[in-house]
């Protein structure tokens, strides 16, 4: 098993919703995670992960805070290497 951890910042933009202020609104997006990484075989992982994101936009939203966690499972493959 191999844990990790992640940090990372983006953006969301949303547009068309009546509850916005203007046409469009863009977000600040930081987030970060945890996880582990269990490979089963040589090119193939099943992996789980916990997330944070805070959505954060002053100017967009009346209520301009959001925070997010979620858990997610999955997979991953990976190129063979020559």
């Amino acid at each position: 098993m191999t844990p990790y951890a992640y940090l990372g910042v983006g953006t969301v933009s949303f547009s068309g919703d009546e509850d916005l202020v203007g046409e469009e609104s863009a977000s600040v997006l930081p987030r970060g995670g945890v996880g582990a990484r269990y490979f089963i075989g040589d090119h193939i992982s099943f992996n789980m992960e916990f997330d944070f994101s805070h959505i954060n936009n002053r100017l967009g939203f009346k209520d301009s805070n959001a925070d997010v966690l979620s858990f997610s499972l999955g997979f991953s493959a990976f190129m063979k290497r020559e």
